[in-house]
């Protein structure tokens, strides 16, 4: 695998944390969409998020994943029946701080592979958790 440590540098700076986000540990699932394995199937890992914006998610996981790599993405939210389920892009992975074996990893939400019915449910997320 060709993975880089991207910093959040590395993001244009509009898109730079400008969304409200919710600090939370909600469970999600993660499938690694642009990787085959053995029988042709993408990994599938479990990992838990850090926080969720209108605009992405960050989550720990013990995988890493590369900067620009494509994933599925299902968030297990209590308020949310079903979940939501998105595709986004990481644009960030590094090891978690004292966590060996650990990555903090964050996406963006790809708009080609997120309903917007998942959008309003993420944006009624935010904005009810913050109030």
């Amino acid at each position: 695998m060709n993975h880089r440590d991207a910093h959040v540098g590395d993001v244009p700076s509009k898109e730079k944390r400008r969304f409200l986000r919710v600090d939370d540990n909600f469970r999600a699932t993660v499938a690694y969409v642009d990787r085959a394995v053995d029988g042709g199937e993408p990994p599938i890992g479990v990992a838990w998020s850090r926080n969720l914006s209108i605009g992405g998610f960050a989550f720990a996981a013990d995988r890493s994943v590369d900067v620009g790599e494509q994933l599925r993405v299902h968030v297990d939210a209590p308020e949310i029946p079903g979940g939501l389920d998105f595709l986004a892009e990481s644009v960030r992975c590094v090891p978690s701080v004292g966590r060996s074996g650990s990555w903090e990893i964050s996406v963006r939400f790809l708009p080609a592979g997120t309903s917007e019915s998942t959008r309003q449910k993420v944006e009624r997320l935010v904005y009810a958790r913050r109030s």
